[in-house]
């Protein structure tokens, strides 16, 4: 991918890049704010504490949303052609997909463990040098519907898999049931989207380059780690598995997450590969 960008460092409105990590750095410590409050619920258990900590959560979402927008205006794409848009996109993943779980499991473990993950993830990539936040537009080949989705599924998808791991830490330590529940109902909510996302980047591909699969190492990882989670939904849906043996599996797919999201690309710079999909 990246033989496949222009680069445009030094062009474009240097005010709405400024504007971007500004609206960045907000969202950074509201999320911050939302963590230590989310904590401080979990010890209270005060209703009121925890409906403002979602508040303040869904605003840091929509903070992060602004500047997700300005990024977008400023290269022209939805973020997720660096490594460092990567991870900034994912981070915005991950506060969308907490807050939709928020109300609809009627918990408030979700945005606590993106509170955190978030939080972390923003103060992370901030620390960057700008060199690694220069955006870069996409050529016309690469500016296509189809890869936008592609890539929107693949990250919610990423998101929605690693709260749930979170959860799975999280019931491996204190054994409650309803952790446990929370994190299958995630990886329920996860799994057709990363099949989505398999089905969509092959629609693309075949526009893109002529041939739907390629097993390119990344195609092959994404399929890979597709099997393992139907795996895990096969053996709790088919032999009620539960509890430790089910949270494990969850935590080696998301390992398989990991590997199929970073794991490869640096792999691949190690060793030249001419993977499609290098960040």
């Amino acid at each position: 991918m990246s033989e496949e960008v222009e680069n445009v460092v030094g062009n474009g409105n240097m005010g709405m890049v400024a504007l971007e990590f500004s609206v960045l750095q907000i969202a950074a410590l509201i999320f911050i704010i939302a963590a230590i409050t989310s904590i401080i619920f979990w010890f209270s258990r005060n209703k009121a504490i925890g409906n403002t900590t979602l508040g303040i959560t869904i605003l840091a979402t929509v903070t992060l949303t602004v500047s997700l927008v300005i990024r977008y205006i400023n290269v022209g794409h939805i973020p997720y052609v660096q490594l460092y848009e990567t991870y900034f996109f994912c981070a915005w993943s991950v506060a969308v997909v907490a807050v939709i779980a928020d109300f609809t499991t009627k918990s408030r473990l979700p945005s606590t463990l993106a509170n955190i993950i978030t939080g972390m993830t923003l103060i992370y990539i901030i620390q960057w040098p700008d060199t690694s936040k220069e955006g870069i537009h996409l050529v016309p080949a690469l500016q296509s519907p189809w890869l936008d989705v592609h890539i929107a599924t693949a990250f919610l998808s990423y998101a929605g898999f690693a709260i749930s791991a979170a959860a799975s830490i999280i019931y491996l330590l204190k054994r409650n049931e309803k952790v446990d529940e929370l994190s299958y109902k995630l990886v329920t909510f996860s799994f057709p989207l990363l099949g989505m996302c398999i089905f969509l980047g092959a629609v693309w591909a075949n526009e893109a380059w002529g041939r739907y699969w390629g097993w390119d190492p990344k195609e092959t990882a994404s399929l890979v780690t597709w099997l393992v989670y139907a795996g895990y939904l096969h053996t709790r849906i088919a032999y009620g598995w539960k509890g430790i043996k089910a949270s494990m599996f969850n935590l080696i797919g998301f390992i398989c997450v990991i590997f199929t999201w970073v794991g490869l690309s640096m792999i691949s710079r190690v060793i030249e590969s001419q993977s499609l999909h290098v960040y």
